[in-house]
């Protein structure tokens, strides 16, 4: 094998390297024999160093995936609190996002379609579970003024002065 590499070596350099490929004269060399044999692999280790490298780069992928997803939640938190909510319906808003588990959630802070979607499912959620008429009917209102002030500050604004006008007048 090392005789057929050596043969395209211009002759000149041919002789040395064949030497010292063979271990030569006895100095030190480089033994083509420990390159050549291979020791007796146990498949159990073999089986094992497998699965431990598989796991690895599963666990890689998995971590890269979580990361980016939570970077993503948090760019929704911070777009959520410019909208100046209450707590209560942050909260109400945060728990429905991540329950809906969006790739984007913070697309949902741009289209009022997806919200409704989203808000449909957790009404059915809400009205089929166990609870009081009144702590549903509270956190539908919470829907709704959350979407009033997500996707029309401007009503939220002019129902206040409604309510303010109409109070004046009685």
């Amino acid at each position: 094998m090392y005789n057929d590499i050596l043969r395209f070596i211009p002759l000149h350099l041919n002789d040395p390297l064949r030497l010292w490929a063979q271990g030569g004269d006895g100095s030190a060399g480089f033994n083509a024999k420990f390159f050549t044999t291979s020791a007796p692999t146990d498949p159990t280790t073999l089986l094992a160093f497998l699965a431990g490298i598989v796991t690895l780069i599963f666990l890689v992928i998995f971590g890269a995936y979580r990361f980016q997803k939570w970077k993503r939640y948090k760019e929704f938190e911070t777009e959520m609190k410019s909208l100046d909510l209450g707590t209560q319906m942050e909260g109400t808003f945060a728990e429905m996002v991540r329950r809906y588990s969006m790739d984007e959630p913070v697309n949902i802070l741009y289209s009022p379609r997806l919200f409704d979607e989203m808000a449909s499912t957790e009404m059915v959620r809400v009205l089929g579970s166990a609870g009081s008429v009144k702590a549903k009917q509270e956190f539908i209102d919470t829907v709704y003024k959350i979407r009033i002030k997500t996707y029309h500050p401007d009503w939220h604004g002019e129902m206040a002065e409604k309510k303010a006008e109409a109070g004046s007048l009685n």
